[in-house]
């Protein structure tokens, strides 16, 4: 089992907070939000802070969507 790490940053359109924590196992990146949420991905050569980054981008934006 992977070690969980948390992660924040500030971004998107508007820029805000996002956060949430990340997870790697097996090529495999598992970002989960604060609300529960989870979002994956394969790895490839890519930075893992990266992909998290943007799965925790995705999320956001799909839980927008949903709201509206």
């Amino acid at each position: 089992m992977g070690n969980d790490i948390e992660i924040q940053f500030r971004g998107g359109k508007p820029k805000k907070w996002h956060s949430g924590t990340m997870r790697i196992e097996d090529g495999l990146i598992t970002v989960i939000a604060r609300d529960g949420r989870t979002k994956s991905a394969q790895l490839g050569g890519s930075s893992p802070e990266l992909v998290a980054r943007l799965l925790l981008l995705e999320l956001d934006r799909q839980n927008s969507k949903n709201q509206n």
